[in-house]
């Protein structure tokens, strides 16, 4: 398909370095293009060489930076990792964050620019690009445990809404007689977004409340006190998840209507993000309660989905409906069942989850961060095991272990995101959980 002329030509205006990460971004997705599906077949350009021209321009023009810069910047971040399966991620990534936040401050979007004398389209552009900051660095020193680079009272910028998202010239408009494989509205583009933003706010809250140095020391042998920091977190979780639109819903793939197979459903990586979330929230639940203990043996029964049907959200709620009033004995116990309950129908629940993810799930567009939730949750499966206080609380475990690993070894073969996190639990059976975890 040949573009209209205004737009073509409008692309001389585009600074090299945004130019390059937009093209290098796209390269990916060209097979569905139908005319680049052919052109790439004999002459594919190197998605490296173009990421290489996009980071020395942004070298170049750091001296002084355009909003540009960051936009090309965001954009390098989502570089996809080739050729190694042994590391989260690159030092160099972090770093280049860290600038990226620098360079954002710098230019003045932590600040709300809504009163200020400047254009429209600016202001929208340095909102969009704060919230895209902003997320990528909750996301990344969460999911890597590096120390947060934003804190809550340096920044005042309020959270987007559509209007944030109007454009000055319509894509659509120029395109009147869109085909099948176009991309969806900005319109549900920003919807998807703004959900991810509002996530990204949690992520920070879970982070400050269990992931800093300083809180995981504070909580790491205190249940009572985590459960009651959890309890405000599970609640922000709860209503974010039950405000989805429709098209943001989590649904089985027999819902889909036979006609929904013409577009890629970017939604999966929304709810994996989500579902990482719950992991770590019950992983830091998880920490106070240490090696299995007898009265933990006594008290445990075999965590159950009911009847063999797959897990839900709904299931891993347990810990929310046993309130701890006083912190009696009986009610600590009662609370550590329900913990270690909720924790097993979470994994459940994210196993099930990825295995029902196909081809336009895996076509759709997936942040770079998500690659590193997958190792989370095999990490996550093996404390399961490892703190099962029961012989049947460990089969259960091992039972998602196993289903764990069979999942990522047929997925893994359609998306390389989901190798890392096979790779570790691969060295687990090869080392043996027993002796790996000294058990």
């Amino acid at each position: 398909m040949v573009l209209p002329k205004p737009l073509i030509s409008s692309l001389r205006e585009i600074p090299t370095h945004l130019l390059a990460a937009v093209y290098a971004s796209a390269l990916p997705f060209a097979s569905h293009d139908p005319h680049l599906c052919v052109q790439n077949v004999y002459d594919k350009p190197s998605e490296n060489q173009i990421w290489h021209i996009a980071l020395e321009d942004i070298s170049r023009e750091i001296q002084a930076p355009r909003l540009s810069v960051l936009q090309a910047g965001l954009l390098y971040l989502q570089k996809a990792r080739r050729g190694s399966e042994a590391a989260a991620d690159t030092p160099f990534k972090w770093s280049f964050m860290a600038f990226l936040v620098g360079l954002a401050t710098s230019l003045g979007l932590h600040l709300d620019c809504r009163d200020w004398l400047i254009p429209p389209w600016e202001k929208r552009l340095r909102r969009r690009l704060w919230w895209l900051v902003y997320t990528e660095e909750k996301w990344r020193c969460l999911l890597l445990g590096r120390p947060s680079l934003i804190g809550p009272e340096q920044w005042d910028v309020s959270e987007l809404d559509d209007e944030d998202f109007v454009t000055e010239d319509d894509l659509a408009a120029l395109v009147p007689e869109q085909p099948a494989w176009w991309p969806p509205t900005h319109v549900e583009q920003c919807t998807h977004f703004r959900y991810l933003s509002r996530l990204a706010q949690t992520a920070d809250d879970i982070y400050r409340a269990f992931y800093t140095l300083r809180a995981s020391r504070r909580l790491a042998t205190d249940f009572a006190s985590s459960l009651k920091a959890a309890k405000p977190l599970r609640e922000q979780l709860r209503n974010w998840y039950s405000s989805l639109p429709p098209p943001l819903q989590m649904r089985n793939k027999s819902e889909k209507a036979p006609t929904a197979g013409v577009t890629m459903d970017a939604t999966a990586a929304l709810h994996f993000a989500y579902l990482s979330l719950e992991v770590l929230l019950y992983r830091a639940l998880l920490r106070p309660l240490g090696p299995p203990s007898k009265k933990d043996a006594h008290a445990a029964n075999p965590p159950g989905s009911g009847g063999g049907v797959a897990p839900t959200v709904e299931t891993t709620r347990q810990v929310d409906r046993k309130p701890i009033d006083g912190g009696s004995a009986d009610d600590m116990l009662a609370a550590r069942v329900a913990t270690r309950t909720a924790a097993h129908n979470c994994a459940k629940l994210v196993v099930s989850f990825t295995a029902g993810l196909d081809s336009l799930d895996f076509g759709a567009f997936w942040y770079s961060w998500s690659r590193i939730g997958f190792p989370l949750v095999t990490s996550f499966v093996a404390l399961l095991v490892v703190q099962a206080p029961t012989p049947d609380l460990r089969a259960d475990a091992m039972s998602i272990a196993n289903s764990w690993r069979d999942t990522l070894r047929v997925q893994s073969k359609s998306f390389d995101q989901m190798r890392l996190g096979l790779l570790r639990l691969d060295v687990m059976y090869w080392i043996g959980f027993d002796e790996l975890f000294s058990m």
